[in-house]
């Protein structure tokens, strides 16, 4: 099942190691001076990071812990959390969520790098509003952005989602073509 995704913006090189509904496991390695992803958390996975190569610093919730090769964190479901590279070099680390949701967990990272390799994202890769608006219902049991309250996120996407329709956004379809002329709206 390994195969590897590259994320062009945020330098994440992502490769998929096992996908079953008990675990989905992948391994990742970042560029220097690469972003590290949205403060989020995972409402129903726990997840597992284990440090290869570099040092990692980990935020969940207000605390911080940095990791060196061979060591791990563990983040409960719920718990709001980010990373970054703590060094000055690549950083690799392998990653797992527990239960592996595998069509949700893979959804995420597939779409999320496409977009930012179709140039469908900001700088810092993180697609536009009304594409989360289209895309969190099939995202929203594997991840969510840390705030405002996921009951508020709920409201505001179910009322942006037909303006996004109407825009022509639409959920994205991983077969199509990754250019962005094909794939903007309009």
């Amino acid at each position: 099942m390994a195969d590897t995704i590259v994320n062009p913006l945020t330098g994440y090189t992502l490769t998929f190691l096992e996908a079953t509904d008990e675990l989905f496991r992948f391994r990742e390695v970042a560029l220097p001076s690469t972003y590290g992803p949205a403060m989020h958390v995972h409402p129903l996975q726990e997840e597992r990071f284990e440090v290869i190569r570099g040092s990692i610093e980990f935020v969940m919730g207000s605390d911080k812990v940095v990791c060196h090769p061979r060591e791990s964190v563990v983040v409960p479901a719920g718990v709001p959390h980010t990373f970054q590279i703590a060094g000055d070099g690549e950083a690799d680390m392998f990653g797992e969520y527990r239960p592996g949701l595998p069509e949700h967990s893979r959804r995420f990272f597939e779409v999320y790098f496409a977009l930012a390799r179709a140039g469908l994202t900001d700088a810092k890769g993180l697609p536009k509003i009304w594409q989360i608006a289209v895309e969190m219902p099939m995202m929203s049991d594997h991840v969510r952005l840390a705030s405002p309250p996921w009951a508020v996120q709920r409201v505001v996407l179910a009322l942006l989602r037909p303006i996004a329709r109407l825009m022509g956004y639409q959920p994205f379809e991983l077969e199509r073509s990754t250019t962005a002329s094909e794939m903007m709206p309009g």
